[in-house]
């Protein structure tokens, strides 16, 4: 939530400098913020804790590459992709000192730590909101995304003498 909070302290920072009378002239035809608009003035009148889940969906959304599923051991992850990669919880994150260990989570950053792994700006997700973006990543084309030709290598046939 720190997090949100300096990126939306930067944007403000930006508008200040900005002509923000000239943007608003832009905006308010952009059908995106007509939505916000709604969303805000529906957003005072729902529950503290929904808004804390549609958040944590969002999260989910942005993050689902960056996210890990628990291991049988409750205390390491595995990284849903790539698929194996065994990682662990920051020891300094709310979740670690906590002793929480939920089945997903979603984390920003991924350092190194003593043998393991460690996930940063870790958030705990529903298995729900990630799963179906984790099927689409099995047909992702790495090579095509880089702009590379793969040509899978011809099979060498034997020399008939």
């Amino acid at each position: 939530m720190r997090q949100a909070e300096n990126i939306k302290n930067q944007l403000y920072e930006i508008l200040g400098v900005c002509n923000i009378e000239l943007c608003k002239r832009f905006y308010r035809k952009d059908h995106n913020y007509q939505d916000h608009k709604e969303i805000e003035q529906a957003e005072k009148k729902l529950p503290p804790e929904y808004v804390r889940t549609l958040l944590r969906k969002a999260l989910a959304t942005g993050f689902y590459f960056n996210s890990a599923k628990i291991m049988n051991n409750a205390e390491n992850y595995l990284l849903m992709y790539p698929e194996g990669t065994v990682v662990s919880l920051d020891p300094t994150c709310a979740l670690s000192v906590q002793e929480l260990y939920p089945k997903y989570v979603v984390f920003t950053e991924l350092g190194s730590g003593f043998g393991v792994p460690v996930m940063r700006t870790i958030s705990a997700v529903d298995g729900e909101w990630i799963l179906p973006y984790m099927a689409r990543t099995k047909d992702i084309d790495i090579f095509r995304l880089a702009g590379m030709k793969f040509e899978p290598k011809k099979a060498v046939q034997p020399k008939e003498e």
